[in-house]
């Protein structure tokens, strides 16, 4: 349905309630912009038509039973070319920006990946540090022990002999 607005009276949305509508029309053509703005309670409706309608919803009752509107500008094409000419430009600028953001995040998860090949590497070199520790450290101790009893089957050999001489 071309420039048609649908009004739904006593809209609930936890109701589900969609039968409570009325059809509109508004512009000739199709609507291509509709804009609501909070601060003076209007709806605005550019269509292709060239026209834009502002709707008082103060009045809304008014504008549902009997299709008035507060004010119509009929506006040219130059006006609506100027429009999409800036919602292409917007469009590209949303693009661009999208691109240097992408590339961005890409060059930001080169170096967090080279800084974590980096930890990785140190985690490696420490692993290794840590297990020749541990190796010299069994080393040490099997050490230790073995001298420790070489003492004592000398200390054993000594009394032994110490015995026997008695």
């Amino acid at each position: 349905m071309k420039g048609f607005l649908i009004v739904y009276k006593n809209f609930d949305i936890n109701s589900l309630n969609y039968n409570d509508y009325e059809i509109i029309p508004a512009h000739n053509k199709d609507i291509i912009r509709i804009i609501y703005s909070h601060s003076d309670n209007k709806l605005y409706t550019l269509g292709e038509d060239g026209i834009i309608i502002i709707y008082d919803m103060n009045d809304f009752d008014d504008i549902y039973n009997n299709n008035n509107f507060e004010k119509e500008y009929l506006v040219g094409t130059e006006f609506l070319n100027e429009i999409n000419k800036n919602q292409i430009e917007l469009q590209r600028k949303i693009e661009f920006d999208s691109k240097q953001t992408e590339i961005r995040c890409k060059l930001n998860l080169d170096t967090n990946r080279a800084q974590i090949e980096e930890l990785i590497k140190e985690k490696e070199h420490l692993v290794l540090n840590l297990e020749e520790k541990i190796k010299q450290t069994y080393l040490d101790y099997n050490n230790k022990v073995s001298d420790k009893k070489i003492e004592k089957l000398k200390l054993i050999e000594s009394l032994n002999a110490d015995y026997q001489k008695l």
